[in-house]
């Protein structure tokens, strides 16, 4: 179950960066989230994680994919997990990234308290 959860955030998150789609990238995060992507700055909340993603230049057809994703429940609300995110974005390599993020349950909704993205070496 708890694997089945994190491929189906992960399927919404992959689904929404293929368009572009902020608001629905805004939308997986917690309202309390705290969001380390390709950038320095932390971003905390809805308005910090929106703040990233329209920093961002431009993206040719960018796709995320996840793989070797090792989860953890720490009770019935809370998932640990780390594992790689690959980024590709237009004729560019693909970049493999290290990832860790918590899932946390929201009224009934499952979205990232916690997301890191680090170069892989």
């Amino acid at each position: 179950m708890t694997q089945d959860i994190v491929r189906a955030v992960h399927a919404q998150w992959a689904a929404a960066f293929a368009k572009s789609d902020i608001e629905a990238l805004v939308a997986l995060h917690s309202t309390h989230a705290l969001f380390l992507g390709s950038t320095p700055a932390l971003r905390q909340g809805p308005d910090g994680v929106r703040a990233y993603f329209k920093a961002l230049p431009p993206l040719d057809r960018p796709q995320a994919a996840f793989s070797e994703i090792v989860a953890t429940p720490l009770g019935e609300d809370v998932i640990n997990l780390a594992g790689i995110v690959t980024f590709t974005v237009g004729d560019h390599p693909p970049g493999r990234r290290r990832l860790s993020q918590v899932l946390v349950r929201e009224d009934g909704v499952w979205r990232i308290a916690a997301h890191h993205v680090s170069p892989e070496n």
